[in-house]
């Protein structure tokens, strides 16, 4: 049976180059990837070299039925981590991404909500938030 709704929420860290291993082990949450510059990678068919350093943590729609309820759930796992993440970002120049992807099939698309304290801490780390919407709803 096809699925009629999915969605993933990632947070990205990345930078130039920065130590990954150390950073590992403060923030004690397992990546989803992590990019380390220059290590070879395949760009659809096409073999390409790493431009940055990365740690990305993905929270799809198999662990939650709602999108709000990743959000909350992805800041409940980060928020611990503030201090070390802002550290890392001001001695090693580093950028955030906050990037959801939801796709409907047949569900119409419902809004995306964050509270004050998801803001507040978006801000603090300085990320941008990208949000795609895929409605791919036949209309009738």
């Amino acid at each position: 049976m096809k699925e009629k709704y999915n969605s993933s929420i990632t947070i990205r860290i990345s930078g130039d180059v920065f130590p990954i291993d150390n950073f590992l082990e403060k923030i004690d949450i397992k990546p989803v990837e992590i990019y380390k510059k220059g290590e070879p990678f395949l760009r659809g068919l096409i073999q390409d070299i790493q431009p940055f350093t990365a740690w990305e943590f993905t929270i799809n729609s198999s662990k939650f039925k709602y999108t709000d309820d990743q959000i909350e759930y992805l800041f409940q796992k980060l928020s611990p981590y503030l201090d070390t993440i802002t550290d890392y970002q001001k001695k090693y120049n580093l950028k955030c991404e906050t990037i959801i992807c939801v796709r409907y099939d047949e569900y119409q698309t419902s809004g995306i909500h964050f509270e004050p304290n998801h803001i507040d801490f978006l801000q603090k780390i300085k990320s941008s938030v990208d949000i795609d919407i895929y409605n791919l709803c036949s209309e009738k």
